[in-house]
């Protein structure tokens, strides 16, 4: 993974190319996004076990969602934190929902977590959209 740091309008653009390179919709790329954070997480910290995912409530929480699944796949222990009612995600970021909570993602309420106790913490909560 590069150490490259890029602009939202950057990303934006990245995310387009990707979609017209690749002819992928959109769900696809987000799982081949998660799939990219969930294995740079594996090689940089390969003894992790328990992982706590915070998820908003666009498109960087449903790369969360995935990032959890594929986690909980791996066998480690998984918990999310959205901070917004999953009922309300649209689109990909339903999807990506929905197919955590097929997979048996747990999710926590924020009171319920101690952040100490996650040897990793992934931030899905602010993307390229955030405005405010």
């Amino acid at each position: 993974m590069s150490d490259f740091i890029y602009s939202a309008a950057q990303c934006r653009a990245l995310d387009i190319a990707s979609r017209e390179d690749l002819a992928l919709s959109g769900y696809p790329l987000m799982c081949r996004a998660g799939q990219a954070a969930f294995d740079y997480f594996v090689e940089r910290w390969p003894e992790a076990k328990k992982l706590l995912v915070l998820c908003g409530g666009g498109n960087n929480g449903g790369d969360g969602w995935v990032v959890a699944r594929l986690a909980h796949r791996a066998g480690l222990a998984v918990a999310v934190v959205s901070l917004v009612d999953p009922v309300s995600l649209s689109g990909e970021a339903s999807e990506a929902y929905a197919d955590a909570m097929a997979a048996g993602v747990m999710q926590l309420p924020l009171e319920a977590v101690h952040l100490m106790q996650a040897d990793v913490v992934v931030d899905a909560l602010l993307g390229t959209g955030f405005s405010g």
